[in-house]
């Protein structure tokens, strides 16, 4: 972010993020932008144990608004 603030370039980030940082938001214009996410382990079992207790964490630190949705 220092960077950004320094040069005046553009930072890409979710609502979520600018909201934590103090930063105005404004969604991008044209086709939609989607990123995802997908949690891999050497087992299932592995894979339930990390999931478990840490789904909304894990989804905050990602930038998945507590409502799960985001700004339009």
């Amino acid at each position: 972010m220092s960077e950004t603030l320094r040069t005046g370039a553009l930072l890409l980030c979710s609502s979520a993020q600018a909201d934590e940082l103090g930063l105005s938001w404004r969604p991008l214009v044209g086709e939609p932008v989607a990123r995802g996410y997908q949690l891999r382990a050497s087992s299932g079992v592995d894979a339930r144990a990390v999931s478990e207790g840490h789904r909304e964490p894990i989804a905050r630190c990602l930038g998945v608004p507590a409502d799960g949705r985001g700004r339009s």
